[in-house]
């Protein structure tokens, strides 16, 4: 009895009932054929057909039996029984293998995750496996070397649910992850699948003191404090701290959590007038940052004036030229140009210009023309300052009294005239 080679060498638990199997050989009387899979016996369900000579082919199909389950080299043995006699064992050598279990889908209870907020990671998914007898051990991994399992004893080839609950390492840094789902039966076949999802850690809370209804002035004011507090819900302990008034200059302090802060920002010299922004920026040590903005007013000084002499009373409008005044001018900005401007009977007049070089007061003669326009009687005149940003110092005022001279000899004069009527 010869067997033809067989057509296929490997075969598969699930996908293959049995090995077909085709041959001839020669016999004087009736026989049945026979097979066995690795020395267990199997059924042979085969077709004989006779020919001339006593010769005869056959085709069938021997089972595997339900002991054969592990993979592996098997030996295909068939051989024919005729009155209870064996005749001529034939065998192949052919593989068995088994399936690979199937990780159907799995999913994540989220896909952000925050430190101290989330302990776990939440799995929950579906696994199955041809082979319908395997126990499938689902394991989850994020962490290199720490791995949490699953047992899943699989009945059927339906879809079977798994879940399982990971811990979140303490120390597991910032940014995405990997998490690895594999699927092993006890054979160790095993398949795997992986989801990303995101961890990270609380940003710090800042608080600062509010400026906006702050106003500092130049040469008086060299620094802004400013105060605050800054805590941490995931316990870090230090921060890197950086301030900038405007985005220029940015400083940089380390502070520790859940104490009050306070720093004094130095202003720069060439500070302009207006609203400016400090902007402060907090990070912990895991790259988390939270940042503060506050606005503060930025003013330069008015100038100050002051009458320290003015003229001798009355002022004779026939007989003085100019109505003379000595005025104090100071501008505590420095460097300033100062224009000093008079109101007399309602009318505004600038007579004096002059530059400051320090923010020392500066004395300043004054002289206003006396013209036809002024009459006798009383008058109030008013002096201001303006510097180059149109900054109005203060009013300085004085009533000044007018008259006209009369000599003694005019006086003499109409005396006696009065008398010779």
């Amino acid at each position: 009895m010869t067997l033809e080679k067989l057509k296929q060498n490997h075969f598969n638990k699930t996908i293959d009932s049995g090995i077909q199997i085709n041959g001839r050989g020669i016999c004087p009387s009736d026989l049945n054929l026979r097979c066995s899979i690795g020395n267990e016996l199997a059924n042979f369900h085969s077709i004989i057909t006779w020919n001339s000579n006593h010769t005869f082919s056959f085709s069938g199909n021997c089972s595997f039996p339900q002991t054969i389950s592990n993979e592996g080299n098997y030996i295909l043995e068939v051989w024919a029984q005729s009155d209870n006699k064996s005749i001529k064992v034939k065998s192949e050598l052919f593989k068995f293998y088994r399936n690979f279990p199937i990780l159907r889908e799995f999913h994540t209870d989220k896909d952000r995750y925050v430190h101290k907020n989330d302990s776990v990671i939440l799995v929950s998914g579906s696994v199955s496996d041809f082979d319908i007898i395997d126990n499938i051990t689902v394991t989850g991994t994020i962490v290199e070397g720490i791995n949490y399992t699953s047992q899943v004893n699989i009945k059927s080839n339906s879809n079977y649910p798994f879940e399982l609950s990971i811990p979140i390492p303490n120390n597991l840094s910032s940014g995405e992850h990997q998490l690895i789902i594999k699927c092993c039966d006890n054979t160790n076949k095993c398949v795997s699948g992986n989801k990303t999802f995101n961890y990270e850690y609380n940003s710090p809370v800042l608080t600062v003191s509010n400026l906006s209804n702050r106003t500092f002035f130049h040469n008086i004011d060299n620094i802004i404090p400013v105060s605050g507090t800054v805590s941490d819900f995931d316990g870090d302990v230090d921060f890197s701290f950086t301030y900038s008034i405007d985005g220029n200059s940015d400083n940089y302090m380390p502070i520790s959590a859940d104490s009050p802060f306070s720093i004094d920002i130095s202003i720069p010299d060439n500070l302009s007038q207006g609203k400016h922004r400090i902007s402060i920026v907090c990070c912990d040590n895991h790259g988390c940052c939270v940042s503060d903005n506050t606005e503060f007013n930025y003013e330069y000084n008015k100038p100050e004036i002051k009458i320290i002499e003015g003229p001798s009373l009355p002022v004779y409008i026939n007989r003085d030229n100019f109505i003379k005044f000595v005025l104090n001018v100071l501008d505590i900005d420095g460097n300033s140009n100062i224009s000093i401007y008079h109101d007399l009977n309602h009318t505004i007049g600038n007579l004096v210009n002059i530059s400051l070089h320090n923010k020392t007061a500066q004395k300043v003669e004054y002289y206003i023309p006396i013209t036809s326009e002024i009459n006798i009687g009383e008058c109030e005149i008013q002096f201001h300052a303006v510097d180059e940003y149109d900054l109005y110092s203060n009013q300085e005022k004085i009533i000044i009294k007018f008259e006209k001279y009369i000599s003694e000899d005019l006086h003499i004069y109409s005396f006696t005239k009065r008398r010779r009527h």
